[in-house]
């Protein structure tokens, strides 16, 4: 008697495939979960850090500076990411901690 390999059915392609896209999802996710603060999340604690200090205003005489601002890279620290920053002073080596409210500046 010969035996022929299963063919999957349509249905079983479907669910193969659903769960394909759930896992890379989820893979996604947790990539995103783990990872430090981008740039814009940086520009944005700033940004946040400077209105709290000198009020909207102080924050907007600031916007080009803050504008400037970009994430050289960050490694895993104590409750969240320390990260080489350059902006127009140079590059100074900040610490954020991710919030309910977004990323914040440490000090």
């Amino acid at each position: 008697m010969l035996t022929l390999p299963a063919i999957p059915s349509p249905r079983h392609e479907d669910t193969l495939l659903k769960r394909s896209i759930a896992v890379a999802l989820t893979t996604l996710t947790l990539i995103a979960c783990s990872s430090g603060p981008s740039t814009e999340d940086v520009k944005a604690a700033v940004r946040k850090q400077m209105t709290a200090i000198a009020g909207s205003q102080g924050a907007d005489m600031y916007a080009r500076e803050i504008d400037a601002i970009k994430v050289l890279g960050c490694k895993s620290a104590d409750r969240g990411y320390e990260c080489d920053v350059q902006g127009p002073a140079g590059v100074q080596r900040q610490r954020f901690i991710k919030t309910d409210n977004g990323w914040v500046l440490a000090q």
